[in-house]
């Protein structure tokens, strides 16, 4: 049977880090990206635009709206 240990944190250790908040332009910058990948969503929907290209204009605007959470989003093929 496997044992299991648990090792006490100090407070100098904490892996938890406070977010920063967001500013104006973040939030612009969330908005903007929302907006342009609506927009992509009913263009592919609409078969105005392929699978790869949606894919390649999704990478684009994560460059260059950088949403906040780009960094946890899937990767695009």
């Amino acid at each position: 049977m496997e044992e299991n240990k648990v090792t006490q944190i100090d407070e100098g250790r904490s892996f938890i880090t406070k977010p920063s908040a967001l500013t104006n332009d973040d939030i612009q910058h969330e908005y903007d990206y929302y907006q342009a990948q609506k927009i992509l969503e009913d263009m592919r929907n609409h078969s105005l635009i392929s699978d790869d290209e949606f894919n390649k204009i999704t990478a684009l605007n994560r460059e260059k709206f950088c949403p906040y959470l780009a960094k946890i989003m899937p990767n695009i093929t």
